[in-house]
Parts: C-alpha cells; structure tokens; sequence
C-alpha cells in the first residue's frame, strides 16, 4: 500500500486523538499533524530545499513540543497585542506608554505563578524584568509623574514627593506689580439699583488680593485629593482644564487622572 500524505496525516490523527483534551479543537489537532507530515515527507521531496547536515525529521514536534510551543504563544500575544494598539492609534499616545508597561506586566506576573507555565517561568521572569527596567527610565526623566492604581503604597508617595519638589521648582508666584492689563480701570457694570458698582468694586478688590495672597500647595493638595477623572481624550481634557484650574496648576500645566501624571 503507497503511504500518501493523506494516509499518513490520518494515521497521526488516529495516534493522537486518545491524547485530545476537551480543551484542544480538531482544527488545531489537524494543523500540528499536518506540519508533522510535512516534517516526514519532506526529506523525499525534490521541491524542498536541501538542509545541510540536518533533516526535516529533526524538526518534528512531539504532543509535548506543541503545549510549550501554545504556552509561549500566550505569552508573546501580550507585547504583541500592546504594540499593536500603538500601532493603530490616531491619536497621541505617549501618555499611556506607561499604563500600557503595567498593563503587561500584571498578566505576565500571574502566568510566572501558575503551574502550567513552569518550563518558561524563568523565561517570564527576566521579560518581567526587562519591562521593570522601562520603568526605572522613567525616573531619569521629568516626562512623567506616575501614580498607577497597581502601584504599591510607597511607590505612589515617592512619586507624589517627586511632583512636589517639581512643583515648587516650577511654581512663580504672581507678580505684585500690577501689570498694563490690571492697571487698566475696570468696565463698570450697569449701575440699575442703589450699591450695585460699590459691591463690584468690593468685589474684584477682594479677588486680586486672594489671587495675590493664594497659597499654592491649599489648591495642589485639593486638586490631588480630588475624585478621579476618566479620560478619552486627553487634549479635551487639557483645554477643559486650562480654564477650570486657578494660576498655580494652570502655570505649571500639571495633568493628573486615574492613569497617570503628566507634565509636559
């Protein structure tokens, strides 16, 4: 009887079908025999390329090959499934390089941990660490203040130590001399009842003085303590914003949400 590559891929269906767990499809069953085939026939065919001092045989896969060979797929789809969301972005991204590393990483910790990633633990590991040393970078750069929630107690007040220094190195307090525009008699308003323009005179008085005499830090510590905000789309959120936040925030354009500092 002349083996063809049918028969011979129907004979390793039949030799590997005891061992097909619930979980394993007949398609991929089929797509690794017929690799298998092609590992054996190989070697007979003049339409392959000769290997020099090896045989296809030698890349045949075993059951056992094929399950380390699916747990390293896993693994990989991780970073690749990270950069492609890069990839096909049409809008800046550069705020969320930092959540997209831990994003990673909290998958990767899991799979170093559970049983059936035991032969490429080790390998886990030092990707672990190669994402841990991205991190590091960002320490020699004041591109980024972070404050992820995966973060650990310490790690998030050393970050919040960090925009605090920046932001008295950044912070100039309003000039007390007054400028062109302050100097500048102010529009009165229509005067329609008795008071009216001696309140808004008191007014305005009242407010350069609380402008000239703000304290900073009283509104960067509400401004940290404050609920935190989700955002799609951070140049909105900037322009919002811009004109919400008193001098001391909008001078130092800090931006500061559920994911991530950012001073730019």
């Amino acid at each position: 009887m002349t083996m063809t590559p049918y028969l011979i891929l129907a004979i390793h269906l039949a030799k590997l079908l005891p061992s097909l767990s619930r979980s394993e499809s007949p398609l991929k069953l089929m797509r690794f025999s017929a690799i298998n085939c092609f590992t054996n026939l190989a070697n007979e065919s003049k339409e392959v390329p000769t290997l020099h001092n090896k045989t296809y045989n030698n890349f045949k896969l075993n059951w056992s090959d094929w399950r380390h060979l699916r747990l390293i797929h896993r693994v990989l789809k991780e970073p690749a499934t990270a950069q492609q969301s890069f990839l096909s972005a049409k809008h800046l991204t550069a705020w969320k390089t930092i959540p997209t590393l831990e994003c990673l990483a909290d998958p990767w910790r899991s799979m170093a941990d559970d049983p059936q990633y035991v032969p490429i633990a080790d390998t886990i590991k030092a990707g672990l660490k190669n994402v841990n040393k991205y991190f590091k970078k960002t320490n020699q750069s004041d591109m980024y203040f972070i404050c992820l929630g995966q973060w650990d107690t310490e790690d998030v007040a050393d970050g919040r130590a960090h925009l605090e220094a920046m932001f008295n190195d950044y912070y100039t307090l309003p000039s007390r001399t007054p400028t062109k525009e302050q100097s500048a008699p102010p529009t009165r308003a229509v005067c329609k009842h008795y008071g009216d323009n001696w309140m808004c005179e008191a007014i305005r008085t009242h407010q350069t003085s609380g402008h000239l005499t703000h304290n900073p830090w009283q509104e960067l510590n509400m401004y940290l303590s404050s609920p935190l905000e989700e955002t799609d789309d951070i140049v909105a959120w900037w322009g919002w914003r811009k004109h919400q936040s008193l001098t001391p925030l909008k001078d130092t354009e800090t931006r500061y949400d559920s994911q991530i500092f950012v001073r730019q």
